[in-house]
């Protein structure tokens, strides 16, 4: 600390500095203000303008001109309220606006894909993992004694340098027209997101995807959101079954915006399974449960897989004694790990689902080589709902280098333009191009 006193003339040219130099969504970059300031860190300033505004009940704010008037901000509500729940009378004391202000603000908030949580007066954006969702419906009952086919497409990674979207639309569209698929279970990381690995990821995100500072990964969040909506083609009677995994996870963790979420409200033949696990029902005696754990893949490919289906058989036990009822035969998809491997053994069955991104930095740092690709399974039920015969096919790919290049990618309109801009802010991303010809063509092995 420089020890030098704050006076009149000091506080004059920090409010000068200020007027100058915050954005539109009330940041303020303080690392020139030494040039205003002399003798003066940008910590020093920083905290001087902090305990005006502290002093003066938040609104000192107010000397700037260039402030829009409905502030606070998107970003700055999302500081004030992450993990933390505030009366709505505190939100509007401490931004010394309108609670009919807020109110609106919190509504465009919600809105837009941030994971706001109101208990009785109290408001909050989680941060957190959301508990398991309700499963959906996938009526099965006409179908107990046939066949039922569906695929997994794990870990697209929009936003990656090294995502495989040609590659995706080859697997779902053979799945659709080849095996009749009109059900896409996808375990997780469908976008790439942000600060996965520190600062190191940004340099495998695509140029314009990349947020400037973790306070603008909003920006990342729409534009990645964006991208999935065109990596994932829309067909006639096609549903996709989506959970988040730790790379859409860092999304909210930065911007307190949930990008599956965003997805599923966008996109009517989307369901929503929050995060980390979800079960889904085919009968009452079968369902399949897509789970996108931690930490890193283990020298033997099935060990993480054999140790998530013993504790599923253990769970399925305890229920079953519970219920005086014969256990209920499942099938566990694991994501994340980007490696294919099946372990068909009844009444459990399991698969590590693959990937459709290539290899990494991070990866090649390490030596690993994905496995870009994924499942159609086709599987058969007993007169009593109970899952029967099963059939795995892996679709196993070469990578494409750079396919991102052959998609529309998107481009700032106005890299002013603050979260509050409801309207899509990115352009050059409205339709998807044909693929390329001759991409190379996916190999399939089956195992009965």
């Amino acid at each position: 600390m420089t020890g030098l006193i704050w006076n009149d003339e000091a506080v004059l040219l920090l409010e000068k500095y200020v007027s100058e130099h915050i954005g539109k969504d009330g940041e303020i970059d303080w690392r020139t203000s030494p040039s205003f300031l002399p003798g003066r860190t940008p910590e020093e300033a920083r905290s001087k303008w902090k305990n005006m505004r502290r002093r003066t009940g938040g609104t000192s704010e107010s000397i700037v001109p260039d402030l829009d008037p409905d502030q606070p901000s998107f970003q700055k509500l999302f500081e004030y309220l992450r993990d933390r729940e505030r009366s709505l009378k505190q939100i509007s004391n401490h931004f010394s606006v309108s609670p009919k202000t807020i109110e609106d603000k919190i509504a465009q908030m919600d809105e837009k894909g941030y994971r706001i949580l109101k208990s009785d007066n109290d408001i909050s954006i989680t941060t957190s993992l959301t508990s398991e969702q309700n499963p959906p419906e996938i009526r099965t009952e006409d179908l107990k004694g046939k066949s039922f086919s569906f695929a997994v497409a794990s870990d697209w990674h929009a936003g990656s340098k090294h995502a495989q979207p040609t590659h995706l639309n080859q697997f779902i569209k053979f799945a659709y027209d080849d095996h009749e698929v009109r059900h896409i279970m996808v375990p997780g990381d469908l976008t790439d997101g942000a600060f996965v690995y520190g600062p190191k990821h940004l340099d495998d995100l695509i140029p314009n995807v990349r947020p400037p500072n973790r306070q603008r990964t909003w920006r990342t969040t729409e534009a990645e959101v964006e991208l999935l909506k065109i990596y994932a083609p829309k067909m006639d009677g096609l549903r996709y079954f989506a959970i988040g995994g730790n790379h859409d996870m860092s999304l909210i963790t930065n911007s307190g915006m949930d990008p599956i979420r965003m997805l599923c409200d966008q996109r009517d033949d989307f369901a929503y399974g929050g995060y980390t696990v979800w079960s889904i029902r085919l009968t009452d005696k079968s369902y399949i449960r897509l789970v996108h754990p931690r930490g890193s893949a283990s020298y033997a490919k099935s060990y993480k897989l054999q140790k998530r289906m013993e504790q599923l058989a253990f769970e399925a036990l305890r229920q079953a004694m519970t219920e005086d009822q014969s256990p209920k035969i499942s099938m566990l998809i694991l994501g994340h790990f980007h490696v294919m491997n099946a372990d068909p053994s009844p009444p459990m069955h399991g698969i590590l689902a693959g990937a459709f991104q290539g290899q990494t930095n991070l990866l090649k740092e390490l030596g690993l080589i994905p496995a870009i690709g994924g499942w159609i399974i086709e599987v058969t039920f007993e007169k009593y709902g109970r899952l029967g015969q099963v059939w795995f096919k892996p679709i196993i790919f070469e990578e494409i280098e750079n396919d991102w290049q052959n998609w529309p990618h998107p481009e700032m309109i106005d890299p002013n333009l603050a979260p509050d801009d409801l309207d899509v802010i990115f352009r050059g991303i409205a339709e998807p191009p044909s693929p390329p010809s001759n991409p190379g063509e996916p190999s399939t092995t089956t195992s009965p």
